[in-house]
């Protein structure tokens, strides 16, 4: 035990000197929290590192979790506690003078759910971890959360939750794995020698970055790990029109490619918002298998084998447009016909259904639907064909 204890303050005290170049004396209350938290991620990580190197030897199916929210909770005393450290760290504290709860007290919660819904994602992360079983959640970085509550005069007030104004120690930013989303344009049927091809043309892109995020369960040696994907407009600098003067253009896109990840849950009772939130529900849904088809692709090579490795789970309707979409990589990217790419999403995709409630079902009018994702919109019109042809009576 005194052994653990010495090794712990000796990590903390070098990422205070290397990070910061401080000490225990003259630390501020951020740059202690950050450096304790640094040396419990540091055992995380590293644990996942030995997990997958694992896991792609034993070539084990891994579960996707898709969710719209996340509300995963402070991690700092919750990390200490899984991985058994908790009194150590405590002890720690206690020796160099530092109050324990003060520690707590400093770190900003990932507040990215509102209740129910995501505190169902988080815990099942948490607890998908400590069955050591592989799973990776995605959601998305909203730069707002869940509000922070005020009382002012006696009366409640919600003020935004800017939980990321001071960085996020916890989560780890992976540019080099962007990707992109594509909005509104319009397609084109291309007949050639080997077929029918689809091209879209003329679409709004916007750039989904991936943020990765460690989740331990309870005395687990396989973490989970969160992505969460923010928006950001493609960093094209286009000075011949800044130096004529339009920049409030290029504004503009900027701001309406980030306000995908800006706020969870914006208000829908007008149409701006609604067109909004379709654009979230499509970017998380697109970004995500974008994302497991490219990986899956870099590990197995053959898209045929993606219901061998991989299973989807949707929580809720929020991400359904992540069906659509994986046909559609399917069919226009990897040059799958319609009967494989449908029997390959069939194999892939469950549902959890958290209500049956008509006002808590998304809906959008068919022209907005269509306007925005051309693409989406013909397949999802081609599946209800199909399924509606399958019922009907000869």
């Amino acid at each position: 035990m005194k052994n653990r204890i010495s090794k712990i303050k000796n990590i903390i005290e070098g990422k205070l000197k290397r990070y910061y170049g401080r000490s225990f004396d003259n630390a501020s209350k951020e740059e202690m929290f950050q450096a304790v938290a640094m040396s419990i991620r540091d055992i995380i990580l590293e644990r996942g590192v030995k997990a997958n190197e694992t896991m792609e030897k034993r070539g084990l199916k891994k579960l996707c979790y898709l969710s719209a929210e996340f509300l995963m909770g402070r991690a700092l005393v919750n990390n200490m506690i899984n991985l058994g450290l908790l009194e150590e760290y405590r002890a720690v504290m206690a020796e160099i003078g530092y109050p324990f709860e003060k520690l707590e007290g400093q770190e900003n919660e990932a507040a990215l759910g509102n209740g129910g819904l995501g505190r169902l994602a988080a815990c099942f992360l948490d607890s998908l971890s400590t069955l050591n079983l592989p799973v990776t959640g995605y959601g998305i970085r909203y730069e707002y959360g869940m509000f922070c509550q005020r009382i002012v005069e006696g009366q409640q007030t919600e003020v935004p939750d800017d939980w990321t104004a001071q960085g996020d120690i916890w989560e780890i930013e992976r540019r080099a794995e962007q990707l992109e989303v594509h909005f509104d344009g319009t397609i084109e049927e291309v007949w050639t020698d080997d077929g029918l091809t689809i091209v879209h043309k003329n679409y709004q892109t916007v750039m989904a970055v991936p943020y990765d995020m460690p989740v331990i369960g309870y005395d687990s040696h396989v973490p989970a790990t969160l992505r969460l994907w923010r928006a950001e407009c493609p960093a094209v600098f286009d000075l011949h029109s800044f130096n004529k003067g339009d920049f409030v253009c290029m504004l503009q896109q900027k701001e309406l490619a980030e306000s995908i990840s800006k706020v969870l849950y914006p208000k829908d009772d007008h149409i701006n918002g609604r067109m909004l939130r379709l654009r979230q529900y499509y970017f998380l849904a697109s970004a995500t298998m974008q994302c497991l088809v490219r990986e899956h692709k870099k590990m197995y090579g053959d898209v045929r084998s993606l219901p061998e490795k991989v299973v989807i789970q949707i929580n809720d309707i929020h991400p359904a447009l992540a069906v659509p979409d994986l046909m559609r990589i399917l069919i226009d990217e990897e040059n799958l016909g319609w009967n494989d790419a449908y029997d390959i999403v069939s194999r892939m995709f469950n549902y959890t259904n958290h209500t049956v409630m008509q006002e808590a079902l998304a809906a959008w009018p068919e022209q907005l639907f269509k306007s925005m994702l051309p693409r989406v919109y013909a397949i999802v019109s081609e599946i209800d064909e199909r399924f509606i042809g399958a019922r009907s009576p000869c």
